[in-house]
């Protein structure tokens, strides 16, 4: 084997052996998240059991209509507003050509294929 060959091969086991070691370093410091990650995997769970129950959204809305109408009607406009805020960056996010897709919007659509809004 030549030195060059050879000297490239040892470089190759070094990076390798380098990149186990960042490796075992990222996941112990990842641990820390570990809480944050449940937290969020736990309301991402109760969302999806919301979503699957409708009945509770009519209870809650008609509970809030015989207590008080007014703040159904207050909490309804924002509830409007934030779905139509929603639509919107949605779109917005929405890639129509690969060529204007910027850093931020590549963050968003990452964020959203590891956490899909069903």
């Amino acid at each position: 084997m030549s030195p060059q060959r050879q000297a490239l091969l040892e470089r190759k086991l070094q990076l390798l052996h380098e990149s186990a070691l960042y490796r075992d370093r990222f996941t112990a410091r990842a641990q820390s998240l570990r809480p944050l990650f449940a937290g969020t995997d736990h309301a991402r769970q109760g969302w999806r059991w919301l979503r699957s129950h409708p009945e509770v959204w009519v209870a809650a809305g008609v509970a809030l209509l015989v207590a008080r109408p007014r703040r159904l009607a207050q909490w309804g406009s924002k509830a409007w507003m934030l779905w139509m805020w929603s639509r919107r960056i949605k779109r917005w996010i929405q890639p129509k050509n690969s060529a204007e897709t910027t850093a931020l919007k590549q963050i968003f659509l990452g964020l959203r294929q590891m956490w899909p809004i069903e």
